[in-house]
């Protein structure tokens, strides 16, 4: 016979080889998994960025409607303290009264928008009574910070006029 040589084919050697190469194709070259975590990374911190700016400007519109209410507040004080010096006598119409109030100040002015002479007029002895009927509006401007407010209100007001002057106010 010839002299050919078969040398047994090592079958453990081939599937090393052959798992190997296909496991080398499934797994991703070295070094690109930092890639994936960096353009993770990327992702969550705009994510990030996104949430802190949607709650900066909630923080800010809050602001802004604490600020608009507490003048509102401050100009409803000025009708209020516009009307009370009024009945006490100590401001007349068409005067500007300006108040600070904690970080904030108001306007107010009163304003006589009608007088109806009233046709009642009682006769006494020696005294003639006329009445007459007034409307009147307070216009008030409450500033605190960067808001401000205007409130206006209006209210009747009965005044009996007798010879010698004013004789009383109802409302």
């Amino acid at each position: 016979m010839i002299g050919i040589k078969i040398r047994p084919v090592n079958m453990n050697h081939f599937a090393i080889k052959v798992k190997r190469a296909y496991v080398s194709k499934l797994q991703p070259a070295r070094g690109s998994i930092l890639v994936y975590v960096l353009c993770v990374m990327a992702i969550l911190s705009m994510l990030g960025i996104y949430g802190l700016k949607v709650s900066m400007s909630d923080r800010v519109i809050s602001d802004s409607v604490l600020q608009d209410k507490k003048a509102y507040y401050i100009a409803f004080s000025g009708i209020k303290t516009a009307k009370y010096k009024y009945m006490k006598g100590e401001i007349e119409l068409g005067e500007v009264i300006v108040e600070k109030i904690d970080d904030g100040h108001f306007e107010a002015e009163l304003v006589n928008l009608e007088v109806a002479q009233g046709d009642t007029e009682h006769e006494s002895e020696h005294e003639s009574e006329h009445e007459s009927e007034h409307e009147i509006e307070i216009l008030s401007r409450g500033y605190y910070k960067d808001a401000m407010h205007v409130t206006k209100e209006s209210f009747k007001l009965r005044l009996t006029h007798s010879q010698g002057g004013e004789k009383g106010k109802n409302y």
